[in-house]
């Protein structure tokens, strides 16, 4: 029973499209935070002046910017022949909820999203924002996991099987790694792919690691409602 488990595994992730072997989207557009020029959290463009990124990856982001502006950088992915291109952040909007006191476990993933903005527009042939959709767990779409390596410059993809689901977190069988956080989840659909989470967290506490991904679009509107 485990042997056919892991050979229908395997053959799953062998029919996963390369998503960032051919131009633009969506290699660039999942990118990275920095800060006085240190690698941090991923981030992904959602607009052409707007990143998403787990909250706690943001904590304290605004007062940062403001006493020393130019500090703080979202950098997109590269490909060939496009080196990565960068923009300072200048605000944030971090969902209130995840500053709730005693707030723990689920209830705090569930709040661990942010949006930023982008001092200028990235140019559309430069990185395509990603689309914002709900995850449907009846669709079993494929999702993918898009992160940047800290040795890398653009983002490499791995499945992510859906273990379990509630309204706001989306639970993960897949591996993430310190400084995934803020990286996007997506889901492969016809439409092409689909921004549906933000990783903000991960498990190893047992046989299989797993990851934790705020649901993107259910949590986008609220942001957006704050965004100075």
């Amino acid at each position: 029973m485990i042997v056919r488990f892991v050979l229908a595994l395997g053959l799953w992730l062998a029919t996963l499209p390369a998503l960032g072997q051919e131009g633009p989207y969506p290699v660039a557009s999942s990118g990275k935070l920095s800060h006085d020029g240190v690698l941090g959290c991923g981030a992904t463009l959602i607009a052409p002046d707007l990143v998403l990124t787990a909250a706690h990856c943001a904590t304290g982001l605004r007062s940062r910017v403001t006493e020393k502006p130019g500090s703080v950088l979202f950098q997109t992915g590269s490909y060939a022949d496009q080196p990565a291109v960068t923009r300072a952040i200048i605000d944030a909007a971090l969902h209130p909820l995840f500053f709730t006191p005693r707030l723990a476990g689920i209830s705090k993933l569930a709040a661990d999203i942010a949006i930023l903005r982008l001092e200028s527009p990235i140019p559309p042939e430069v990185a395509t924002p990603l689309a914002v959709a709900p995850y449907d767990d009846a669709a079993n779409h494929r999702l993918v996991a898009a992160t940047w390596p800290f040795d890398g410059a653009r983002a490499q993809e791995r499945g992510c099987p859906l273990i379990a689901s509630d309204p706001w977190v989306l639970t993960l069988g897949c591996e993430v790694k310190h400084g995934h956080s803020g990286s996007p989840l997506l889901a492969l659909t016809e439409r092409g792919p689909e921004l549906v989470g933000v990783i903000t967290a991960r498990s190893d506490a047992g046989l299989q690691p797993l990851a934790f991904a705020v649901r993107a679009q259910e949590r986008l509107g609220q942001l957006r409602a704050i965004m100075p």
